[in-house]
């Protein structure tokens, strides 16, 4: 399979030939917005998701390709490879399922299995499968006991029967957790009727947050949506502040009028008890054979030790990445907003970081943004509110301030509504703005406010920040790292590579 038929088969909406000026383009420097913008007649006018979906895409196509090589080469160095097996491998384009295939290939750290191996207990476990199977057929009277007697031998740690058998079984475990197919079943089933259950855990605080999780389930399908995927975030962090208990599995069957008493062995969750038919059928075929039941035990051990385990984390991880995607989608959205706000212009400004403790920092720039000067007044105090009225009028009268900026944090409101009744009682008409103030303090302590005013307190350089957010909301705010303005919800549990990534492209097309 080439790229493009691959990639056309993911996103037929984009034409093949305006993916690969895409790819040539990028691949000579020019940027998303760039390529969107100026080179439309190349690219069959696609917009900048298109652009990011190709490169994305080429990203992706490349890694398979990679790690396909890394397979053909891993398992002919071991000497195992076989013509249908490269073919196979080459043939698959799904990253989960190539690792399927590697999977019984992978270089593995000393397992049970592979002691059991050294100690040369391959031929039983063979022998036990392929007469479970009905290849072959057992001697009149030959048990798994008998066979096994013969590969007893305390110094390769083999002292008895039970030995033997009970590494043959985990070579047998190893075989069918390691099953491509019996994998696919499981993984199939889990995305499609397996479902995330949170309980109340041993650190549940009283009037919790998460008190709506403490007895919650909800399908998987269900929550890789993008628009139900914040309960997920919400019920994993619950998990991660170990106020919730966190699972997944089948759904919970309702309770009997009459509590049945269960029975030895036999699996609570429907989910995995289906799922376990299926694993001991593959196991035996000939329930009449002597070791059925060490093949069905091998079963059991093989879904629920290890392909269970490792299905939940690929469940857990495919919730994460949609979750991930969709609040870094919502949190990218909010920085394009808050970069494209409408600008004042070109007007001096007085810029005010409200304050509770400390009083309010006010700072005057001129039409081009340049500090003009600061000073605080108090609305704390009585005494403080009976002067602050006075500073205010002054400074806006005298400064020839055409707006107030009012930063949206602690106090705001308040402060805000002072300013509009001092103005109005003064006759002033500046209009008064709430100003986001969002990422404000990161930037009065950053280097590039220091290095800009390097004799002004923090707080000054926040209400000269806001100031000029109003002037020019872009200009300001791209000299702030885009995840510092916090505008998006569970932005420290999504993934910081990737919200970084996509907030980079955010401010690039901004600014662009």
């Amino acid at each position: 399979m080439t790229f493009e038929a691959w990639f056309a088969a993911r996103h037929p909406q984009i034409p093949v030939a305006g993916a690969a000026a895409v790819l040539r383009l990028a691949e000579g420097g020019a940027t998303v917005p760039f390529i969107a913008r100026y080179r439309k007649e190349q690219t069959g006018a696609l917009d900048e998701v298109a652009i990011r979906a190709v490169i994305d895409g080429k990203e992706s196509w490349d890694d398979l390709v990679k790690r396909q090589a890394y397979i053909v080469g891993e398992i002919e160095r071991q000497g195992k490879l076989t013509p249908e097996l490269r073919e196979k491998i080459l043939g698959t384009f799904d990253m989960t399922m190539l690792e399927d295939l590697y999977l019984p290939y992978k270089q593995k750290r000393k397992t049970k299995a592979v002691i059991a191996r050294e100690a040369g207990l391959q031929p039983l476990a063979d022998w036990l499968w392929d007469c479970g199977h009905g290849v072959i057929t057992p001697a009149h009277g030959e048990t798994p006991d008998g066979h096994a007697s013969s590969f007893c031998d305390p110094e390769k740690g083999v002292p008895d029967v039970d030995a033997a058998l009970n590494g043959a079984v985990e070579i047998l475990v190893e075989r069918l957790s390691e099953d491509a197919g019996l994998r696919s079943t499981v993984r199939t089933r889990f995305f499609a009727d397996g479902f995330a259950k949170t309980r109340q855990g041993e650190k549940a605080k009283p009037a919790s947050k998460f008190e709506n999780y403490f007895n919650f389930e909800e399908p998987v399908r269900n929550l890789m949506k993008a628009e139900n995927s914040h309960r997920y975030l919400a019920m994993r962090r619950g998990w991660m502040e170990e106020e919730l208990v966190m699972s997944l599995g089948g759904p919970t069957p309702p309770a009997p009028a009459e509590p049945a008493k269960p029975r030895a062995g036999t699996p609570v969750d429907p989910l995995v008890e289906h799922l376990l038919h299926g694993f001991e059928a593959a196991a035996c075929s000939k329930p009449d054979f002597a070791g059925a039941a060490l093949l069905k035990k091998a079963a059991r051990f093989a879904l629920r030790v290890h392909v269970i385990p490792a299905i939940e984390n690929e469940v857990h991880k495919a919730l994460r990445e949609v979750a991930d995607e969709a609040a870094i989608k919502v949190f990218a959205e909010n920085v394009r907003k808050l970069l494209l706000s409408a600008p004042f212009g070109p007007k001096s400004v007085l810029g005010v970081d409200p304050g509770l403790r400390t009083g309010c920092k006010l700072a005057v720039v001129d039409d081009s943004g340049k500090y003009l000067g600061s000073t605080v007044m108090h609305l704390e105090t009585p005494s403080g509110l009976a002067a602050a009225g006075g500073i205010l009028a002054k400074l806006v009268k005298e400064g020839g301030i055409r707006a107030v900026a009012v930063g949206n944090g602690t106090a705001g409101r308040e402060t805000e509504a002072f300013v509009r009744k001092v103005l109005d009682e003064a006759g002033l008409r500046a209009p008064v703005v709430m100003v986001s103030e969002s990422g404000a303090s990161v930037y009065s302590a950053s280097d590039a406010a220091r290095e800009e005013f390097p004799d002004l307190d923090v707080t000054v350089r926040g209400a000269i920040s806001i100031a000029r957010r109003l002037q020019d909301p872009l200009a300001e705010l791209v000299k702030i790292d885009p995840k510092s303005i916090g505008v998006g919800q569970y932005q420290h549990d999504v993934s910081a590579t990737a919200l970084k990534k996509s907030l980079d492209v955010v401010v690039d097309s901004c600014v662009n």
